[in-house]
């Protein structure tokens, strides 16, 4: 059937009517500095920075879209921390019904670019479907955006904001490198050596006020860590929640997996190393709060020692690091305790307590090759000290410490044979090595120097050992003095003519000897033991079987230590 004549010219008009209104709208809106100024206006208002525009064109088909390249947003005045994005191509697709009315309405946008922050550059691939309240409270749009550093590559999918108040983002962020360098030196973070690979998968939800990490799931090299973060920035200052977990963490590679360099073994008669400590981590902390809760299935740290199942609970405010409580399993028993970083007085205090752990793991985790075996110990200390380093901590290292250990046994045929002379004028008792029933110490360190009159002692199941002198983490060294006796009972040895023992030297190297500033003495009690046909020998026996302070190990307590010299 033919159109009726009135409709197909009714039909016509309407197209041409629509032909007319959509080429005065098009004229309206594509006079190009009438758009720049439109454009420039809208990022003042959302995020109060400069926009310039090299060249910007209207195109009609398939879509009505803008065109624009050599696009500029400036850098902020009087930003601390500067950065620029400089877009080679925009193209923003336009809303049909709203350009014929003269409006012109972002339906989507697509931005190639690039990033410039601290001298460096982040590739940009934007995709965005809604731009109709771009800069309102809010306002989002559902897009993805690829970051390109170079070695290191991100995408970012889903709900993202488009106000610079990141509210309502809902994304899932994926990140794969070959190595980090790029990506850290863009934010600053200088490595002189390669990272390991690394990956990220997360979740990113924002609201007004608090942006959430939830479902991380990183990975370093072998190292994996698994958890969530909460960033609040409605009160005064940022709050910071965050709770990691990982299965195994061996410290000393996990820095060379960061780009961190190697690390040369301490000299043999070396305890503490001289590697500044991460007090800048601190001080970056400046201006925040938060808490760190930390999970850890094992830890080994740089001197091989590893800790089991250690859990910490921490807080911070500003420099200041509070670790409020942690638990662990190490060398055979565990570890109690809490401590406290100051970042901008480089100060570290501690509260420990250590129960069943044992002197035979200790020798054995950091590859001392001592026979010693068992030897649980029961230590307690309550310690601060300052410095940049391992090393200066130890050298000013101010509080009591107190160990009492277990049964042990230091299986040398030379230390028995010592021990059998001292304790009964022969060798041939020796049993190859001295049975320990017990040690204690009690230590009152002041700028890394414990001293004073029995501060040690021991108790074996022949022989007996009260000594005085100090112990020095500021030197690394050991100066006690101390006399072996017999046990009560067992007579006498070569302990009641030869005077004290001397245990002295760098604490990894330290030596047991005669005190040979007691040579003299030892010269005339001997002459004294024949002159008297062994009488004076008898007598020190009948003086052994009798003294009060027969368990050295508890003498050490009821002692109260003279303090630093």
């Amino acid at each position: 059937m033919k159109p009726r004549p009135r409709a197909a010219l009714g039909l016509a008009a309407a197209v041409a009517l629509l032909g007319i209104a959509a080429a005065i709208a098009l004229h309206a809106i594509a006079d190009p500095e009438r758009l720049k100024r439109l454009a420039r206006d809208k990022a003042r208002e959302a995020f109060s920075r400069d926009l310039a525009i090299g060249e910007m064109a209207l195109v009609l088909l398939p879509l009505p879209a803008l065109e624009a390249s050599d696009v500029l947003v400036a850098e902020a005045p009087g930003e601390a921390d500067p950065w620029h994005l400089h877009a080679d191509r925009v193209v923003v697709g336009l809303a049909l019904w709203p350009l014929l009315r003269g409006e012109a309405r972002p339906r989507e946008v697509r931005l190639e670019g690039a990033i410039g922050h601290r001298g460096r550059h982040l590739k940009v691939v934007a995709e965005l479907d809604d731009l109709s309240r771009f800069g309102e409270p809010d306002a989002v749009s559902e897009g993805t955006v690829d970051l390109d550093w170079g070695k290191t590559r991100a995408t970012l999918s889903g709900r993202i904001p488009l106000q610079r108040q990141f509210s309502g983002a809902a994304l899932d962020v994926r990140v794969e490198s070959e190595r980090l360098n790029d990506a850290l030196g863009f934010f600053g973070i200088v490595r002189l050596r390669p990272t390991a690979p690394a990956r990220a998968h997360l979740e990113v939800r924002s609201t007004a006020g608090r942006i959430e990490l939830v479902n991380v799931d990183a990975a370093l090299g072998k190292h994996k860590v698994t958890g969530e973060a909460r960033v609040s920035t409605s009160g005064r200052r940022p709050v910071i929640e965050v709770r990691l977990q990982t299965e195994r963490l061996d410290w000393a590679r996990a820095l060379l997996e960061t780009g961190d360099a190697p690390v040369e073994p301490l000299a043999p008669d070396e305890l503490f190393y001289d590697r500044p400590i991460a007090w800048p981590l601190l001080l970056a902390l400046q201006g925040t709060q938060g808490t760190i809760d930390v999970r850890l299935g094992s830890l080994r740290l740089r001197n091989g020692m590893e800790l089991q199942r250690a859990k910490a609970s921490m807080a911070f405010e500003g420099d200041k690091l509070q670790i409020k409580s942690f638990t662990t399993n190490l060398l055979g028993g565990s570890a109690t305790g809490t401590m406290q970083f100051d970042g901008r007085k480089k100060e570290a205090r501690a509260n420990l307590e250590g129960t069943s752990v044992l002197l035979e793991r200790w020798f054995k985790d950091r590859g001392r090759e001592i026979p010693f075996t068992g030897g649980p110990m029961a230590i307690s200390a309550s310690i601060s000290a300052t410095g940049d380093s391992m090393r200066d901590l130890a050298k000013s290292m101010t509080g009591p410490v107190r160990i009492r250990m277990g049964p042990g046994v230091y299986a040398s045929q030379k230390a028995g044979d010592a021990e059998a002379m001292m304790v009964a004028f022969s060798k041939k008792d020796s049993a190859g090595r001295i049975a320990f029933e017990c040690a204690s110490a009690q230590l009152a360190f002041n700028q890394g120097r414990a001293s004073g009159n029995a501060i040690f002692g021991a108790r074996s199941d022949v022989s007996r050992l009260l000594a005085s002198g100090y112990i020095s983490l500021h030197d690394e060294e050991v100066e006690l003095r101390g006399r072996v006796r017999p046990k009560p009972g067992m007579g006498v040895g070569l302990s009641a003519i030869a005077g004290n023992i001397r245990i002295a030297g760098k604490m990894r190297a330290m030596k047991v000897t005669l005190d040979p500033a007691a040579t003299p003495e030892l010269a005339v009690r001997a002459g004294a033991a024949i002159a008297t046909l062994g009488l004076s020998l008898a007598g020190s026996a009948i003086a052994n079987a009798a003294r009060e302070d027969s368990d050295p190990c508890e003498a050490v307590f009821r002692i109260a230590p003279s303090g630093a010299k």
